[in-house]
């Protein structure tokens, strides 16, 4: 009646015969212990017991290795966010998975089927999706809409504050540059109207359209190619709230229109073939 404590979280205590004995708790059962989460077989508490578990994406015996980002995302300095934005491949497993559920003001979005159907599966970004449909993808694959820093929505009029968006803050390199290859426009660099592609092309769309320097050299597309939504709308009423779209397209050909700060909003609803998105983390 006076069993031992082995002062373990992952353990139950109990007395055998004369013994203790000290059973596992349930597998994935929370915990604390030394910094762990869950509990192993045995009756360990350890970071992780899957790579899903990891924000890096590995997990080697128990530990979380190395690494600030799963594969496909790239260190913004405090937050991660995609390389590219969403492709029609990525989009279709979406839309052959379990509905993630939507926020309040989407009670209107009744399929997150794109505007134009469903995609073909290539690398090309998704477009003609709303800003119901971009959130719940990103929902979906365990991110979210790129919003603040820090967790939720980034305010409206916070658009172009590095310490506070995390898109605005990725693409100005921490807020050091008006574009994401540097500090003045340059027309060919990116997927924009001077290109003459005049359509969203596979991504990355541009080589050189990219951060200036490691990590955020493999974040692209950041201009052009597609415009992106962002968690930072004017309200949370419903299909008619204004929210946020940032750095322009490949029919964009004004120097502004293609900047990391350009402030340009549409309704939630709208769903356009410049349009796209890509996610963050966390």
């Amino acid at each position: 009646t006076d069993p031992f404590d082995d002062a373990l979280e992952c353990t139950v205590d109990t007395c055998v015969a004369g013994a203790p004995v000290h059973t596992p708790q349930p597998v994935k059962t929370a915990c604390s212990e030394n910094g762990g989460k869950l509990c192993d077989a045995s009756g360990h508490c350890v970071a992780c017991l899957t790579s899903a578990d990891c924000v890096s994406g590995t997990c080697v015996a128990g530990a979380c290795a190395p690494g600030n980002c799963p594969v496909g995302m790239v260190d913004a300095g405090g937050y991660c966010i995609e390389a590219g934005e969403v492709t029609n491949a990525a989009y279709l497993l979406f839309l052959a998975g379990v509905d993630p559920g939507q926020p309040a003001q989407c009670a209107w979005n009744m399929t997150y089927v794109p505007a134009s159907g469903s995609p073909p599966s290539d690398a090309v970004p998704v477009t003609r999706v709303d800003w119901c449909d971009a959130a719940a993808y990103c929902k979906w694959s365990g991110k979210r809409l790129c919003g603040a820093i820090g967790g939720g929505t980034n305010a409206y009029g916070s658009h172009a504050d590095a310490s506070k968006s995390q898109w605005y803050g990725a693409c100005t390199n921490g807020g050091t540059t008006a574009y994401p290859y540097g500090a003045s426009y340059e027309a060919m660099t990116c997927n924009g109207a001077a290109t003459g592609n005049n359509k969203v092309i596979a991504t990355p769309a541009a080589s050189a359209c990219h951060g200036v320097a490691s990590p955020l050299d493999a974040l692209y597309d950041m201009s052009g190619n597609t415009w992106e939504w962002e968690d930072s709308c004017t309200a949370t009423i419903g299909a008619t709230d204004s929210c946020h779209l940032r750095g322009g397209s490949y029919n964009n050909a004004m120097p502004a229109d293609l900047a990391c700060g350009i402030d340009y909003a549409v309704t939630r609803q709208s769903a356009f073939a410049s349009v796209g998105f890509r996610c963050c983390s966390p």
